[in-house]
Parts: structure tokens; C-alpha cells; sequence
């Protein structure tokens, strides 16, 4: 039981996720539960003793929220600008780049699950995905600004108007 919890719990950190002791916690009580034993409990007692079992895990800060930029972006955009500016007959101010920003209306958690001995505990998302709005930017290749616009995923848009 505790190798597949332990399993599940290295692939959530692999992927940069937030792992508390309570999703560790919910996580075996599931597997004991489809083994069939019912009266077993994951106490927090149970949680600490299992991450001090398996001597890589501890439990840390987030050292950084969020996805890494990459490196080459800046280079990108610029190469992007020349191959438009010099192919077609476009205006620059026609041109924009487009970016989602998610707000999220949950907070990243204090502390995460981690290998023992790490520098850091990064988290790319929660997980928590269906809670968050998109708000829309765009600037123009001359360097105007857009007017944001929100996105609201999986729901339904409001009938009053939204003006940020």
C-alpha cells in the first residue's frame, strides 16, 4: 500500500505539483480502501511517520510558484517582428501578441511534499485549475495596449457588464 502511495506521490513531484499532508493523507485512506479494509485510518501521526519511512521526502516551503519563461522568448518575438515586417504587407500596429494570464481564486499552499536535501520546492499550478479566469492582454508590435478582456473557463458568462 504504501509503494503505490509512495509511487503516486514521486509522479505529482515530478510533474512540479503541490503536495500536502492531507493529499497524502486522502491518497492512502483510497488505496486502503480498495483493498477492502475499511477500519484503517491516515491519521496525521500516520502521514509524518510514513514521509520519515521513506528518508527522501520531507516537507517544505515552495521555494518559486509558477512556470519558468524561456530563455530564447525575447529572440523570438524579435525574429517574429523581422519575418512579418519584411514578407507581407502588414502594419505593425496589426500585429499583436497575445497572452492568457490566469487569475487564480485559490491560494498556493504554505508547504509542499519534496526529496529531502533539495534546494528548492517548486510548484508549477495547484491543480486547481477550474477555479481560475483568464484575463486577456495584447499589445501591438508598435507597443499599444489592448483593452483586457476576461475568460471565464467551463462557466457560464454573466449578463452584467465586466469592466476591469
Amino acid at each position: 500500500m504504501e509503494a503505490e502511495v509512495e509511487g503516486w506521490l514521486l509522479a505529482k513531484r515530478a510533474k512540479n505539483r503541490a503536495v500536502m499532508i492531507r493529499d497524502i493523507q486522502g491518497k492512502a485512506l483510497r488505496v486502503v480502501r480498495e483493498f477492502g479494509d475499511m477500519s484503517s485510518k491516515a491519521s496525521n501521526e500516520w502521514a509524518r511517520r510514513f514521509l520519515k519511512r521513506n528518508e527522501f521526502i520531507s516537507v517544505r516551503r515552495p521555494t518559486s510558484v509558477g512556470q519558468p519563461v524561456a530563455e530564447e522568448h525575447l529572440g523570438k518575438i524579435e525574429s517574429h517582428r523581422r519575418f512579418y515586417s519584411e514578407t507581407s504587407d502588414i502594419d505593425l500596429s496589426n500585429i499583436g501578441n497575445f497572452v492568457e494570464v490566469p487569475v487564480l481564486s485559490d491560494i498556493v499552499y504554505g508547504r509542499s511534499v519534496a526529496p529531502k536535501g533539495s534546494d528548492s520546492a517548486e510548484i508549477d499550478t495547484t491543480g486547481n485549475v477550474k477555479n481560475t479566469i483568464s484575463i486577456v492582454l495584447c499589445v501591438t508590435a508598435v507597443g499599444d495596449e489592448l483593452p483586457s478582456m476576461p475568460m471565464f473557463k467551463k462557466k457560464l458568462i454573466p449578463g452584467e457588464d465586466i469592466s476591469l
